[in-house]
């Protein structure tokens, strides 16, 4: 795989990421949930934990071992993405703590068996499935479309961390409605309030996703 055909496969999953949290948490929620950091339909943490599981592709004839694996190494990266966040913005985004199986609320056993199949499932089918068709991609096309992909995320990066500076303060305020549960919703749509209320260009960014 070429660096443009990487780059692509981190956001193609970082979308089939927020795909699958926007179901299974509607689900469970039993209410349109909108997940994720960033603005756009995303969630990196999914492609981050894609780039993992490309080391277990030697492992895919093994279901056992890439499952244990996938269990592991993405649980690992959910606790640190969780630990940063909480570092960066003084909330939790997530929490387990009424979870059977939680580690400091940041990883549970139910998640941990989910990615152990998503990861299974990656590697034996979707990543693949997905080599073969951007395989047949040339690589001018795939520059112009990295680069495009690059532009947005830059942007979007940079006005979601803009809102999510001011965003601090409201929650410093009301610190005890976000402890021991999933802030991801409630900040996402504070968020998204602020930006509506602000700049042009955060408008326009809003009304596109």
């Amino acid at each position: 795989m070429n660096i443009y055909q990487i780059f692509l496969l981190f956001w193609t999953f970082s979308i089939l990421g927020w795909i699958i949290e926007i179901v299974f948490c509607s689900i469970w929620d039993r209410k349109l949930v909108n997940r994720g950091f960033l603005i756009g339909p995303y969630c990196p943490i999914y492609g981050f934990g894609a780039l993992i599981m490309l080391f277990l592709s030697p492992y895919k004839e093994h279901p056992f071992v890439v499952f244990i694996l996938a269990l592991f190494l993405c649980s690992v990266l959910e606790y640190f993405a969780s630990y940063l966040m909480e570092k960066l913005f003084k909330v939790r985004w997530w929490d387990y703590t009424n979870d059977s199986f939680n580690i400091n609320g940041r990883v549970c056993l139910r998640n941990a068996l989910a990615f152990g199949a998503l990861g299974l499932i990656f590697t034996r089918y979707l990543n693949p499935l997905y080599l073969e068709y951007v395989g047949k991609i040339d690589l001018k096309t795939l520059k112009i479309i990295s680069l495009i992909v690059l532009v947005l995320t830059l942007i979007d990066i940079v006005v979601s961390f803009k809102a999510m500076d001011s965003i601090k303060n409201i929650i410093a305020k009301n610190i005890n409605n976000y402890k021991n549960k999933d802030a991801t919703g409630d900040i996402k749509g504070l968020i998204r309030s602020k930006l509506l209320n602000t700049g042009f260009l955060e408008r326009r960014l809003i009304n596109t996703y």
